[in-house]
């Protein structure tokens, strides 16, 4: 029998780079089990220890039907190499993916790849649909870079323009 477990960060440091983009989801041989009595959890919510929410999303009859599952649950996943980004090392997990088809990036992260950027395109009469269309097509590129930064890259724009209009009052 095959398993898949969903392992999500719900702590407090969300934002933190390491954090960011740590959520996984496993095919495994062995199932999960409560972190409080140690059951066999098939379904549903298994605990949360040290910030990591362990939920387990059905047994299956084969590794084809379990993959299967994962993109019907999950939609668009990537699968990573054991050790290069996963949290955990058990020697049940067959395959781990990420959620998501691209990486996502944190705030920080984001606004040092695109701060020259940003500050070229936003003025004090950048439109919402400006702003927007700027999203996309930088999003575009980071996605050739294999990143997401679309909802950082709104707030940063927005941010930036909300700056400028409150430095320009000052000035009038």
């Amino acid at each position: 029998m095959f398993y898949i477990i969903r392992r999500n960060y719900v702590g407090p440091n969300w934002a933190d780079q390491k954090f960011i983009d740590f959520d996984t989801i496993e095919v495994r041989t062995a199932p999960a089990t409560t972190n409080q009595s140690h059951e066999v959890c098939l379904e549903g919510w298994c605990g949360t220890t040290n910030d990591i929410e362990v939920v387990a999303y059905g047994e299956y009859a084969t590794l084809e039907e379990a993959r299967n599952a994962v993109i019907r649950i999950f939609g668009k996943v990537r699968k990573i190499t054991v050790g290069d980004d996963s949290p955990n090392d058990d020697t049940s997990i067959l395959e781990t993916y990420k959620p998501g088809e691209f990486r996502r990036e944190s705030l920080e992260a984001t606004q040092a790849w695109g701060y020259e950027i940003i500050e070229e395109m936003i003025s004090v009469d950048t439109s919402d649909a400006e702003i927007d269309s700027h999203v996309e097509r930088l999003e575009r590129e980071s996605n050739d870079e294999g990143y997401t930064r679309k909802a950082n890259l709104q707030y940063l724009m927005s941010e930036r323009r909300e700056e400028l209009r409150v430095e320009g009052s000052y000035y009038e």
